[in-house]
């Protein structure tokens, strides 16, 4: 009973990206996009690149949402 869906962006390459490059990845999103993040990498800077990038994609006007929020094909 369950739809599988796949990600667009990765958002930090498996936690191995620093905050700028997760920053950047967030940043360069297209619409639309589902990003893969991993913030359950407590060594990694994951959290700290997604806090600095939330307020400039919400100032672009960006918004987020849930998967469950939608239909799926």
């Amino acid at each position: 009973g369950y739809e599988v869906v796949n990600f667009s962006v990765r958002g930090d390459a498996g936690a191995t990206y620093t905050k700028i490059q997760v920053k950047e990845a967030l940043l360069n999103a297209p619409p639309c996009s589902i990003i893969l993040m991993h913030m359950n990498q407590p060594e990694g800077e994951t959290a700290k690149g997604l806090i600095e990038a939330i307020p400039e994609l919400k100032k672009r006007g960006f918004g987020f949402v849930k998967l469950s929020e939608y239909a799926l094909k």
